[in-house]
C-alpha cells in the first residue's frame, strides 16, 4: 500500500511525505483524509554524528501521525527494507529511508490518538544484512566460491538492493559519490575503490556467526582510508574531513565511473537573522594528549585445508565398526621352517589355547573403520566424476553396508577413500581376558591402485589410459583462499610448504584365503595343514624385505557388518575375495633403491626425490608448474600466467602440450625400499632457509603478484618405472621402460596412503629474527603533556601488513595476515596510500593516526545552536563566527520541518 500526503510549514514551505508497504502500491490511502492524519509537529530529520571519528554518519527520522483506525497491519516493517519511506521539500528530497523494523506502537484509547513511526536512513540497515546476503542455509556453498573482493565490488554488492528500490517513484538511480581524497599513488585517487582488496575468507570467518555484517564491513573500508559516509537525499557521500575543512570540490560516482557536478561548497558568516532561537551553547569538544591504533593480526598460514583436518571431517555412518582381522605367525628361520610355526596360527585360526610363550610369535589385531568425508574436497571414484558417497547404502534413510566402502575401493582401480582407521591387539593368551577399551583411530587418505604385478609394457595395470581417464582424482573446493600469498617487499620470499606422510602400500600376499585357512585348521590334521601352506607364500616376507624376522604366516579376515551398532558376527564374512588392506605397521617391502645415476655409481645419494602425486594449483590468475626437471627430481617451481604456460613436444605424436603441473614426491636413500615405507613428503627446507620446518617449499616473491582464490586437485599417481632407480615420462600418466629387466613401479602398488597432509605458508622474514616475546601492533601519536586523556578505542580490522623489516622493528611476529588490505592489481599487500588532503603518503593507520592527533591535540569549540533551515545550513560549508573569530564545520543536525528550524552543532575547524 501506498500512504501519502502533504502538509506546510510556517513559512508556507511544502512537504510531501510517502510511505510504500511491500513495493505494492496498487492501492493507496492519503493522510489528511479518514481518519488518517499528520500531528501537529509532523516530521523532524536527525543526523547523528557523536564526534570526528564516527565513519558511518546516520540519520534517522520520526513521522507523527494522528489515526481513529488501527494501521500497524500496514505499517509494521517485518524487515529493515519492507517499508520505504521519501519525504521531500518541494522536488527536492531531503529523507529517504525505511521504517524501522518490528517497533510499531500505537496507543489505541481516544477517538484520535497520536503515534510516532521511527525510521532510519538506508546506511543504518546494513547492519541487519550480512555479506552477500549470507544466511544460514546458503553459508557452506558461498564460502565455497569465495577469492578476494575489492571495495568497490563490496560496496556494489552491499548498496545494491538500495539502489533499486529506495526512490518510490521509480525515476532517481541513487549514486555513491567520493570527494577523491586518498589513492594508491598520487593521480590515482579515483580508483582507490576498485585498487583496495580484502580476502573474502576473512570476511565471511570460521562459521556463520563470525561473517561480518554489510554496515561492519563499511566501518572498516571507511575506517582504513579515514572517510565517512552520509546519505544526503537518494545520494551517499563519501569525503574525508578535510575536504570540507578546505572546500574541496572534486567528487567522483564510484559506480558509473563519471565526474560528478556539484555546487562549490560556501563560506558563510553567522548572522544574527540566521539564528532561530537565542540557545546558542559552547563547549569545549574532547582534547587528548595520545591517539592510538591497535591493529587486529589475523594471521593465516594454511593456504590448502588438509582433506584430513579433523574439524572438517564428517561421516554418513553411525559410527565405526571391526572390518578387519590379521592374523599371523613367526617365522624364525625361513630356510629350516619348522612345523610349530605354522600351527601356531591354526591354533589362533581354530580358536584353540596359545600358551604364553605362543603368544610371543602370534598376533591377532582388529582394525576398525569409519568412513569419512571433508566438505571441502570432492572424491571423485568414477573417471574424474561423481563423489565417493554415490557409492554408500542407504536403508530407510540409515546409511548402512560401510564394510563395502572399503570393498569398492578395492575392487575399483584407482578410486581415492578417506577412512578413520584404528587396531587394538586381540589378546592371544589364556593368562591375559581384560578387554580392551578404547581404539586410536588416525585419518588416512587412500588412492587405490590395485597393480596386478605384470611388467608388461602393454599388459601392466593401471595403464596410462586408465591414470589419464580417473584424473582428477580429488579436488580441494575449500574456503582458505582470497588472500595475498605475496610477501610485501622484494627482501622477504615467503614458501608454500607441503608436508605429510606418504606410503606406497605393497599388494598384500596371504598364505592362504582366511576362510578356505578357517576351515582347513578346523578340518585337517596338523601335518595336512602344514603340507598345504608351509611353502605357500613365505618368500614375501623373507629377511631381504622385512629385515626384523625371516618370515610370517599369514591371513586376514574381513567382516560385513550391516550397522555399527551390531554385534560382531564372526561368520560374517568376505568368503572368496579380500579387501582394502588396513595400513598395518608390518608391510612387504619391494624396489630397493639402489643407485643414485644410470652410470650406476653406488657412492653418492643423488636422487632428490621420486614423484608419486601428480598435481595442479590454481591461486587466482596463476599457476603452479615445475620445470627442468632432471634425472634425479631436481626440478625449478614457477608460478605462471593461465594461458602463458612454457610448452613441451611429446616425441610419440610430435604434438606440443602445456607445462600446467608440479610434483609432489618422497626422497628415499640408497638401499631404502620404495615400496612398503612410510616417508615423509620431499623435504627441500635447509636451517640456511630461516624457516624453522620440513617439507616441500615453493618459493613465492614479491613479483609473483599472487593472491586470490585457490584451486588444487590430485590427478593422479606418477606412472614410474625402475630398474635400480626410477625414471618418469614427461607425461605423467605414461612409462618408458628403457631395459626389459624394468618394473613398472605401480604395477607392484596396492594403495598409496597419504596422512598427516597440509600446505602452508611460512615466511624467511628477509633472514631476519624476532627474539623475545612479539608485541601487538600498534599506532600511536607522540604523546604530550598538555592533558593526561588518551585515545584508544580504535581497532583496524583491515590492516596494512607490514614488510620483514616494519616487522622487526615494532617487534611483531612477520606472517600471512588473512585481513591484510591488497592492491586488487598486483596481487600483493599494500604498504602505504596517498592522502590528496595533505599530499602524504604512509600507512592508512599513520594517516589515522596524524589526523586525529592534529584534530584533538588542543582545544577546539564546539558551538551548539538552533538556526532557520534554509539554503545557508548545508553540511558542505564552511562557517566563520566573527564574535569567536573561529571558524566551522557542520558536525550534526536535528531538522524540524513545522517550523523551519535545524538544531546544530558545529565544531571548530
Amino acid at each position: 500500500m501506498l500512504l501519502q500526503g502533504q502538509f506546510r510549514n510556517i513559512d508556507n514551505e511544502l512537504f510531501t511525505v510517502k510511505i510504500l508497504t511491500d513495493g505494492d502500491s496498487s492501492s493507496t490511502r492519503t493522510i489528511g483524509e479518514n481518519g488518517l492524519f499528520f500531528g501537529a509537529d509532523p516530521v523532524t530529520i536527525e543526523t547523528g554524528c557523536d564526534d570526528a571519528f564516527e565513519h558511518i554518519i546516520r540519520k534517522s527520522c520520526a513521522i507523527n501521525l494522528v489515526c481513529s483506525d488501527y494501521i500497524g497491519d500496514i505499517l509494521f516493517a517485518n524487515n529493515s527494507r519492507s517499508i520505504v519511506v521519501n519525504i521531500r521539500k518541494g522536488n527536492d528530497i531531503i529523507f529517504a529511508g525505511y521504517v524501522e523494523p518490528n517497533s510499531f506502537n500505537q496507543p489505541f484509547a481516544k477517538p484520535l490518538e497520536e503515534f510516532t513511526i521511527n525510521c532510519t536512513d538506508a546506511l543504518s540497515t546494513l547492519q541487519y544484512y550480512k555479506y552477500k546476503n549470507c544466511t544460514l542455509n546458503n553459508y557452506d556453498s558461498l564460502k565455497t566460491t569465495v577469492g578476494s573482493a575489492t571495495f568497490k565490488e563490496m560496496l556494489e554488492d552491499m548498496f545494491d538492493d538500495i539502489m533499486n528500490d529506495i526512490d518510490i517513484d521509480g525515476n532517481i538511480t541513487p549514486k555513491l559519490i567520493y570527494d577523491c581524497s586518498k589513492g594508491l599513488t598520487q593521480g590515482n585517487e579515483r580508483t582507490i575503490f576498485s585498487d583496495c582488496a580484502v580476502s573474502e575468507s576473512f570476511i565471511m570467518g570460521e562459521e556463520f556467526d563470525d561473517c561480518m555484517t554489510n554496515e561492519e564491513i563499511l566501518q572498516e573500508m571507511m575506517q582504513y582510508l579515514n572517510l565517512h559516509i552520509i546519505q544526503n537525499g537518494f545520494d551517499f557521500w563519501i569525503f574525508d574531513w578535510n575536504t570540507l575543512k578546505n572546500k574541496r570540490n572534486t567528487w567522483w560516482d564510484i559506480i558509473n565511473t563519471s565526474v560528478v557536478s556539484s555546487p562549490t561548497p560556501s563560506s558563510v558568516t553567522f548572522t544574527s537573522s540566521m539564528h532561530g532561537a537565542d540557545d546558542t551553547n559552547i563547549t569545549v569538544d574532547d582534547v587528548y594528549n595520545q591517539v592510538s591504533v591497535k591493529c587486529s593480526l589475523e594471521t593465516e598460514d594454511v593456504v590448502i585445508e588438509s582433506p584430513l583436518e579433523d574439524k572438517d571431517i564428517t561421516s554418513l555412518f553411525a559410527n565405526k565398526q571391526l572390518y578387519c582381522r590379521e592374523y599371523w605367525s613367526e617365522i624364525d628361520n625361513k630356510d629350516d621352517v619348522k612345523p610349530y610355526e605354522l600351527m601356531r596360527l591354526k591354533k589362533l585360526l581354530a580358536g584353540q589355547y596359545i600358551t604364553e610363550e605362543e603368544s610371543k610369535k602370534v598376533k591377532c589385531v582388529d582394525w576398525y573403520m569409519q568412513a569419512i568425508n571433508n566438505k571441502k574436497w570432492k572424491i571423485h571414484p568414477n573417471n574424474g566424476t561423481g563423489d565417493i558417497t554415490d557409492i554408500y547404502t542407504q536403508q530407510d534413510g540409515v546409511y548402512i553396508d560401510q564394510w563395502n566402502v572399503a570393498k569398492y575401493v578395492k575392487d575399483n582401480r584407482l578410486t581415492p577413500a578417506m577412512f578413520k582407521m584404528g587396531s587394538v591387539e586381540r589378546k592371544t593368551s589364556a593368562m591375559d581376558n581384560a578387554p580392551t577399551g578404547k581404539v586410536s583411530m588416525s585419518n588416512y587418505l587412500y588412492i587405490s591402485v590395485n597393480g596386478n604385478m605384470n611388467d608388461s609394457n602393454t599388459d601392466a595395470l593401471p595403464n596410462p589410459q586408465q591414470l589419464e581417464d580417473h584424473a582428477p582424482m580429488l579436488e580441494y573446493t575449500g574456503t582458505q583462499s582470497g588472500s595475498t600469498y605475496s610477501p610485501p617487499d622484494d627482501e622477504t620470499t615467503n614458501y608454500l610448504v607441503f608436508s605429510g606422510k606418504l606410503t606406497l602400500q605393497a599388494l598384500q600376499a596371504d598364505t592362504g584365503l582366511y576362510y578356505d585357512m578357517y576351515n582347513d585348521a578346523l578340518t585337517m590334521s596338523d601335518s595336512s595343514f602344514y603340507w598345504m601352506y608351509v611353502n605357500y607364500n613365505v618368500d614375501f616376507w623373507h629377511n631381504e624385505r622385512y629385515p626384523d624376522y625371516a618370515g610370517r604366516y599369514y591371513t586376514r579376515k574381513f567382516f560385513t557388518i550391516t550397522n555399527p551398532s551390531d554385534p560382531v558376527d564372526e561368520n560374517s564374512c568376505l568368503t572368496m575375495s579380500t579387501s582394502l588392506q588396513p595400513p598395518a605397521e608390518c608391510q612387504m617391502k619391494q624396489l630397493k633403491y639402489e643407485y643414485s645415476e644410470h652410470n650406476y655409481s653406488e657412492n653418492a645419494d643423488l636422487v632428490s626425490k621420486l614423484p608419486i602425486l601428480e598435481c595442479e594449483l590454481i591461486i587466482g590468475n596463476k599457476r603452479l608448474i615445475e620445470t627442468d626437471v632432471d634425472e634425479w627430481g631436481n626440478s625449478v617451481f614457477q608460478w605462471v600466467t593461465i594461458g602463458q604456460e612454457p610448452t613441451f613436444v611429446y616425441e610419440d605424436d610430435g604434438q606440443t602440450y602445456p607445462i600446467t603441473t608440479f610434483t609432489l614426491g618422497i626422497n628415499p636413500k640408497l638401499n631404502d625400499f620404495i615400496i612398503g615405507d612410510e616417508y615423509d613428503l620431499q623435504n627441500t627446507i635447509s636451517v640456511a632457509m630461516n624457516l624453522d620446518t620440513e617439507g616441500t617449499a615453493i618459493p613465492i616473491k614479491k613479483s609473483d603478484n599472487l593472491s586470490g582464490a585457490v584451486v588444487f586437485r590430485i590427478l593422479g599417481p606418477i606412472n614410474t618405472t625402475w630398474n635400480r632407480i626410477t625414471r618418469r615420462h614427461p607425461t605423467w600418466f605414461r612409462h618408458t621402460k628403457w631395459t626389459d629387466n624394468n618394473k613398472i613401479v605401480l604395477a607392484h602398488v596396492g594403495n598409496i596412503i597419504l596422512k598427516d597432509f597440509q600446505a602452508k605458508i611460512k615466511s624467511d622474514n628477509a633472514g631476519t629474527n624476532i627474539v623475545g616475546d612479539t608485541k601487538d601492533l600498534i599506532y600511536m601519536s607522540d604523546e604530550t603533556d598538555k592533558f593526561i586523556n588518551k585515545n584508544e578505542g580504535t581497532t583496524f580490522k583491515f590492516i596494512t601488513q607490514l614488510t620483514s623489516a616494519e616487522a622487526v622493528a615494532k617487534g611483531v611476529k612477520q606472517g600471512i595476515n588473512i585481513n591484510a588490505v591488497q592492491d586488487a592489481n598486483q596481487g600483493v599487500p599494500i604498504t602505504s596510500i596517498y592522502n590528496a588532503t595533505t599530499q602524504e603518503t604512509a600507512k592508512a593507520e599513520e594517516h589515522f593516526v596524524d589526523q586525529y592527533y592534529n584534530e584533538y591535540c588542543s582545544p577546539k569549540l564546539k558551538l551548539e545552536a538552533t538556526m532557520h533551515d534554509n539554503n545557508s545550513i548545508n553540511w558542505r560549508n564552511k562557517y566563520y563566527s566573527g564574535v569567536l573569530d573561529r571558524n566551522f564545520i557542520i558536525q550534526s543536525m536535528t531538522k524540524n520541518l513545522k517550523f523551519n528550524n535545524v538544531e546544530v552543532t558545529f565544531k571548530e575547524v
